[in-house]
């Protein structure tokens, strides 16, 4: 393992009682989670990007939930803010452990400010340009001298945290790792990776990874008004036909899209070749959002076409529409 933890819990079932709620008095119930041989793969995580155009800064803001039916709770949480020359998200799916422990011990890291953390969670900024989210040790038992914390990432339970950063928006990688006894006897897991959730998630990335920036982002292609054209912009691709390589039977198609800060969200459209893939996008106003989506190999070129409504400057709903081209070699 590549990360120090303290260990609190050393029985195969944990037990906690949490306080509902519900009109009055309070309810208490019990929760139980596995320490010896942790499941969970039903975790997700929503992750996005909200550019201040003030301060010229991005708030990423995670939401990570842990759902039935898993069994175990996630007691760490790592996100890579390594620079472009070290970013994991170009490691291979599924070895994010290996790729971190053979990278070098102080890679260049991003400018980072602003982190915040679950309640009863500390954030450590790794060795390995890691950000490090863990249960916080609160104190010993006096007795005992056995350590007391936060609560772990129960089953059937969310949280949110966030970060700030003048870094633009790209896929990174998120690690999510399961409270895990592993000197129980009884305990099934090999390793940390058997156990250990890898999710592609929003963060900041290298500022050079795109050649433009916010502010002159591509507008796209519509025939409307520059007000309106600004609904839809973009930082990846920068003009309206661009080159995949691809070797395979499918190919994968990468959208790096600035909302307006006028739109209204609900009116977007987006389709590949006419089929939608709308459940890619995510529009919010002002949001910055890096798509990726891989298709089959049917046509060398595919036509990506994106369409919202917006509210001008003169109280006017319009709509901005762009059609990109993808041409797969």
């Amino acid at each position: 393992m590549f990360v120090a933890r303290v260990k609190v819990f050393t029985i195969t079932f944990v037990t906690a009682v949490v306080c509902l709620s519900l009109y009055s008095p309070l309810h208490a119930i019990e929760i139980t989670w596995d320490a010896v041989n942790p499941i969970v793969e039903n975790c997700t995580v929503n992750s996005s990007a909200l550019y201040n155009y003030e301060s010229d800064e991005y708030k990423y803001t995670y939401i990570i939930s842990n759902s039935f039916p898993n069994t175990g709770a996630i007691d760490i949480i790592i996100l890579d803010i390594s620079a472009k020359k070290y970013e994991a998200s170009k490691a291979p799916e599924g070895i994010s452990h290996d790729y971190y422990v053979s990278r070098p011990s102080a890679p260049p890291i991003l400018s980072i400010s602003r982190v915040t953390s679950p309640e009863g969670w500390k954030v450590d900024r790794g060795a390995r340009a890691l950000l490090v989210w863990d249960v916080a040790t609160l104190g010993f038992d006096p007795k005992t001298r056995d350590p007391y914390g936060g609560s772990p990432l129960l089953p059937g339970s969310s949280f949110t945290f966030s970060l700030v950063s003048r870094n633009p928006p790209g896929i990174r990688v998120m690690d999510l790792e399961p409270e895990w006894d592993s000197t129980d006897p009884r305990t099934r897991v090999g390793n940390d990776r058997q156990i250990e959730q890898i999710k592609k998630v929003v963060g900041p990335v290298d500022a050079s990874t795109y050649k433009v920036g916010i502010r002159n982002a591509f507008p796209g292609n519509s025939k409307s008004s520059a007000e309106v054209q600004r609904f839809l912009s973009y930082l990846d691709p920068i003009s309206s036909e661009a080159e995949i390589v691809s070797a395979n039977d499918s190919a994968a198609i990468k959208i790096v899209v600035v909302y307006g800060p006028t739109i209204i969200p609900a009116t977007f459209v987006a389709t590949i070749d006419s089929e939608n893939i709308e459940k890619y996008f995510h529009p919010c106003a002002c949001c910055v959002e890096p798509v990726e989506f891989n298709i089959k190999r049917k046509n060398s070129t595919n036509y990506v076409r994106l369409s919202i409504e917006g509210t001008t400057k003169a109280g006017l709903v319009a709509r901005d529409t762009d059609n990109l081209v993808f041409r797969i070699k």
